[in-house]
C-alpha cells in the first residue's frame, strides 16, 4: 500500500495552482502594445515608445493611467494630412487620461471624427513637444493639473466643441488654445506664458476667462465675434496683452466684451481696440504700460465704455482718437470714473467722448490732462 504525504499534496496543489493562475494572468493582460485598442480601464507599466503608427485607441467608458510613464511618438511633424496621434478618444462614453506624459507626437490627444462627438476628463498630464498637443472636433475636454509645454499648437477645439480649463499651465507653446465656431471656453485658475502668437484665441464662440495669469506673450488674449467675459486676470509683459475684435453688435452692453477687474502691468499695449470692437472696459488697473487702452486709427465704427479704471504710470494712459465713421456703423466711446495719474504722454485722451462724469487726471506729461472729457 502506497502512503501520500499530505505536506506533498498541499505543495503540489499550491504549485499548480500557481502556474494556472500564471498562465490566465498572461492571456488575460497582454503586453501594452503601440496601436493596442483598450476597452477597459487600463495602467502603463513602463515608458511606451511608438516610432510607427498610432499610440492608443480608447473605446467605451474607460481611463488610460499612465502610472507616471510617458507615450513617446515618432515625432512633432506635421499633423495633416494622416498624421500619428498618441491617443484617440472613444466616440462613445467618456474617455479618462490621467497621470502621465504625451510627447513628440502630431497630435497628442485627438478625437478624430467630424460626425460623431466626443468627452474626454485630461488630469495630471503633460503635453509636451507635440505639433498639436490637443484637438477635438464636436467634443467636450476638461483639462485639471495640465502642463502644456513646447508644442506648436497647445490645445485647438471646433465646430459646437467645449473646453474647460482649470488649474492648468500653457508655457511656450507657439499657440496656446483656441477654439472657434459654437462652442465654450472656460478658464479659470491657470497660467499662460511665452506664447510666440496668441495665448488664448476665442471665435465665433462664449469665452470666460478668470483668475489667469497671463503672461509674457505676442497677444495674451484675442477674440473674433465671441463677447468674451475676462476678469480678475493678471496680465503682464505682453505685447498685446487683450484684443477686442470683431463682435457685430453695436451696444456695448449687454452682448459685448466685458472685460472687469483685472490688472494690467508692463505691457507694450494693455487693450486694444479694434474696428468694429463693443466692450466695456471697468474697474481694471493700468499699471507701467506703454498704452492702457488703444483705440483703432482712421475708419470704425465701433463701441465701447471705459468707466472705473486707474492708469497709473503708464506712457499713455486713455488713447482713443477720433475716427471716421465707416458707412452703417455708429462709433460711440464713452468714458466715465476713471483715474489718470503719472502717465509720460497722455492722461487721457478721448477726443468726441461721452462724458460720463467723474474722471480724475493729475500729474500727467502731456497737456491739457483730459481731451474730450472733463477732469
Amino acid at each position: 500500500m502506497r502512503t501520500i504525504h499530505r505536506n506533498g499534496v498541499v505543495a503540489l496543489v499550491a504549485v499548480l495552482a500557481v502556474t494556472f493562475l500564471s498562465s490566465a494572468a498572461a492571456s488575460a493582460a497582454p503586453a501594452l502594445a503601440c496601436g493596442s485598442t483598450l476597452t477597459r480601464d487600463t495602467t502603463l507599466t513602463r515608458d511606451l515608445r511608438c516610432r510607427h503608427g498610432d499610440g492608443l485607441t480608447l473605446v467605451g467608458d474607460v481611463t488610460l493611467n499612465l502610472g507616471g510613464h510617458r507615450l513617446i511618438g515618432p515625432g512633432a511633424t506635421e499633423p495633416f494630412p494622416g498624421g500619428r496621434i498618441g491617443v484617440r478618444l472613444s466616440l462613445t462614453g467618456t474617455s479618462t487620461i490621467v497621470n502621465g506624459t504625451i510627447a513628440a507626437w502630431p497630435i497628442g490627444i485627438d478625437s478624430n471624427d467630424d460626425e460623431r462627438s466626443a468627452t474626454a476628463r485630461i488630469r495630471d498630464i503633460r503635453l509636451l513637444g507635440n505639433s498639436i498637443g490637443l484637438h477635438i472636433v464636436r467634443s467636450e475636454a476638461s483639462l485639471v493639473r495640465v502642463l502644456v509645454r513646447g508644442n506648436a499648437w497647445g490645445a485647438e477645439g471646433g465646430f459646437s466643441s467645449s473646453f474647460t480649463v482649470r488649474d492648468s499651465t500653457f508655457r511656450n507653446n507657439g499657440t496656446g488654445m483656441t477654439l472657434a465656431t459654437m462652442g465654450h471656453l472656460n478658464i479659470s485658475r491657470s497660467t499662460f506664458s511665452g506664447h510666440r502668437n496668441v495665448a488664448i484665441g476665442c471665435t465665433e464662440v462664449f469665452c470666460e476667462i478668470t483668475g489667469n495669469r497671463i503672461t509674457g506673450n505676442g497677444t495674451g488674449v484675442s477674440h473674433w465675434y465671441s463677447g468674451p467675459k475676462v476678469a480678475d486676470n493678471y496680465f503682464a509683459d505682453n505685447t498685446v496683452a487683450y484684443s477686442a475684435g470683431y463682435n457685430g453688435f453695436n451696444d456695448a452692453e449687454p452682448y459685448g466684451d466685458a472685460v472687469h477687474d483685472n490688472r494690467f502691468v508692463r505691457n507694450d499695449v494693455a487693450v486694444e481696440i479694434e474696428a468694429l470692437a463693443s466692450a466695456v472696459f471697468r474697474d481694471n488697473e493700468f499699471r507701467e504700460n506703454r498704452i492702457g487702452v488703444r483705440g483703432p486709427d482712421g475708419a470704425a465704427a465701433y463701441s465701447v465704455i471705459v468707466a472705473g479704471n486707474t492708469f497709473r504710470r503708464n506712457v499713455d494712459g486713455i488713447y482713443l482718437p477720433p475716427v471716421e465713421v465707416s458707412s452703417g456703423g455708429n462709433a460711440r466711446v464713452s468714458v466715465g470714473d476713471n483715474t489718470a495719474v503719472r502717465n509720460r504722454g497722455w492722461g487721457i485722451y478721448a477726443p468726441g467722448a461721452t462724458d460720463l462724469g467723474g474722471n480724475v487726471a493729475r500729474g500727467n506729461g502731456k497737456s491739457p490732462q483730459c481731451v474730450g472729457v472733463a477732469c
